[in-house]
């Protein structure tokens, strides 16, 4: 199959998902593979299902003690088109592929699938031990890792430290940096896509993100997908009208060129605490009911998180009414299930993974970094109500993330 992706690169509620649901009706003779990041767009009784014509999507399922995986095997032996999450789609083996290439299937993925992401499990002292031991060694053409001395540590119990690791290993999926042996990434094979008839990726911002480059360095052509018919027209200047940006309050000024990651590891004393009270007197002056805000920094920070490390409170702004968190991860994509969200405050100043960029950057490919922070910035403000064209409030911590956000919608047409 020719290593080629196409991409329908549009705007949240240009009507994407709507266009590519009709496209495939209309080929009653094809087969299709539907990935979505939520189960209940893929799952029996699910939007794809309810809206589909002339086809009928079978999603995987845990029946007669098999895993989905087995099941995907099962509907996939029979021609079957499937509808099915992400994560599903991520753990297909050999098997799948030279089936998914017998039957000549389609494959359409809602978002951005994430074929490289970082492996932390081990120490630095335990991947160098493996190293000065040669038990493991890293290919120079593209860094990757194989485990070449099955005597000298006997890994084949699940429960012994370093089985995660030859398993990697062994399914060709760990990589490492040249700069550094110890900054790791795992990666999904690129036969999840090469396999296939067609790949089409639903996305906005595609180019120069992480997907996009990973895809390039591994050999494939991105080409537009033309044939979704003329989506909608999402105008600028409503855009603006419906986006209302409310400044942070003093408290954080003298941090607003911070908040990435590495700075809510170990912030200074205090600083928790002072986004915290910002957090809470954004919403006390926007007049907000906790039932409709959301804010995001990093998980280890939030309530939801099991995490020793000090929490993010905002007094009377932590728990919905519901019992669901206010605080919301700053990467959640596609589901509308936030859509009553009518003030929105972002306090985290985003970066993709070190060790994935370095990766990238090692073997010839770079990442543009504001490109990966304003894409998931606009998806997380569209997890709120602007998703149905009504006003929302926008509050940006992050000095950096507020401009990439103000200089986008600068750019918009009218």
């Amino acid at each position: 199959m020719a290593k080629k992706v196409e991409v329908l690169d549009a705007l949240m509620g240009a009507g994407k998902t709507t266009a590519i649901i009709k496209w495939m009706s209309n080929q009653p003779l094809e087969r299709f593979i539907y990935v979505s990041p939520l189960l209940s767009e893929v799952e029996e009784g699910g939007r794809l299902d309810r809206e589909i014509e002339h086809l009928h999507f079978h999603s995987p399922s845990t029946v007669d003690d098999n895993t989905k995986s087995e099941h995907l095997l099962y509907l996939l032996q029979h021609g079957a088109n499937v509808s099915c999450t992400h994560a599903l789609f991520s753990k297909m083996d050999e098997k799948h592929f030279q089936l998914i290439e017998y039957y000549g299937y389609t494959i359409v993925i809602d978002e951005e699938l994430q074929m490289i992401e970082k492996f932390d499990l081990y120490s630095k002292s335990d991947l160098e031990w493996l190293a000065v031991k040669n038990i493991i060694s890293i290919s120079e053409q593209d860094g990757g890792v194989t485990w070449i001395d099955d005597e000298a540590v006997q890994t084949d119990d699940v429960t012994h430290k370093y089985n995660k690791l030859k398993q990697l290993c062994d399914n060709g999926a760990l990589y490492c940096a040249k700069r550094c042996s110890t900054m790791l990434n795992v990666q999904l094979p690129t036969r999840l896509l090469d396999c296939a008839k067609r790949a089409v990726v639903l996305t906005y911002i595609f180019d120069g993100n992480i997907l996009s480059t990973f895809l390039k360095m591994k050999g494939f052509d991105i080409v537009p997908f033309t044939e979704a018919g003329v989506l909608q027209t999402v105008s600028g200047s409503t855009i603006r009208e419906l986006l209302v940006i409310t400044p942070p309050p003093k408290g954080v000024e003298h941090i607003r060129g911070k908040l990435a990651y590495s700075w809510y590891s170990n912030p200074p004393k205090g600083d928790l605490d002072k986004i915290a009270n910002a957090i809470k007197a954004t919403a006390l002056k926007w007049g907000v009911n906790r039932d409709n805000l959301l804010y995001t920094f990093p998980k280890s920070r939030s309530v939801t998180s099991d995490s020793r490390c000090a929490k993010i409170k905002p007094r009377g702004f932590i728990m919905q009414s519901s019992g669901s968190p206010c605080w919301l991860a700053a990467q959640t994509k596609a589901t509308n299930e936030y859509a009553h969200a009518t003030h929105i405050i972002h306090a985290y100043n985003r970066h993709p993974n070190v060790s994935v960029v370095a990766y990238l950057q090692d073997f010839g490919s770079n990442v543009d970094v504001d490109t990966f922070a304003l894409s998931e910035l606009i998806q997380f403000l569209w997890r709120g109500c602007i998703r149905n064209g009504q006003p929302m409030h926008v509050c940006i911590f992050s000095s950096r993330m507020e401009k990439l956000l103000k200089n986008w919608l600068d750019g918009l047409p009218d």
